[in-house]
């Protein structure tokens, strides 16, 4: 499935996440601060983020636009315990794909996901040419 880089101060809530999207059959990476979830974008190259809007220091909307400047396909859902027109006006203008409001219902969390990820592409078809064994034996 899915790469999902977590970020959140709040160790319930990302444990949480960790375990619900781990069970789901995605790879997680998790972060306490918005500095380390910046850090590990780098390095894990995620599909996609989902960070607490709240924070000390770097708050979400802050990781959300620096996610977007990294790699703009990256789809960014937020959480918040406080959906106010501010917040979801600038959720939006940082580019974030999602907001939720904390506490969420599994299914929202898990359409929130689905929405936001590209579907997954098909495999290429590779054409092997068939072998006759009678042929094959004839030649030998």
């Amino acid at each position: 499935m899915a790469r999902i880089l977590v970020i959140d101060d709040n160790t319930s809530v990302r444990s949480v996440l960790e375990f619900l999207l781990a069970d789901a059959g995605h790879n997680l990476t998790s972060a306490r601060t918005g500095e380390e979830g910046i850090r590990l974008f780098d390095e894990v190259s995620p599909d996609m983020v989902v960070v607490d809007v709240h924070m000390p220091v770097m708050s979400g909307f802050d990781v959300c636009r620096a996610v977007k400047a990294k790699r703009s396909n990256v789809p960014v859902i937020m959480l918040t315990g406080c959906p106010t027109k501010d917040v979801l006006r600038i959720a939006k203008e940082a580019g974030a794909a999602e907001v939720l409001r904390k506490p969420f219902e599994l299914p929202e969390l898990y359409a929130a996901i689905a929405r936001a990820l590209p579907p997954p592409t098909e495999a290429p078809v590779i054409q092997i040419p068939s072998v006759n064994p009678s042929t094959e034996a004839e030649a030998v």
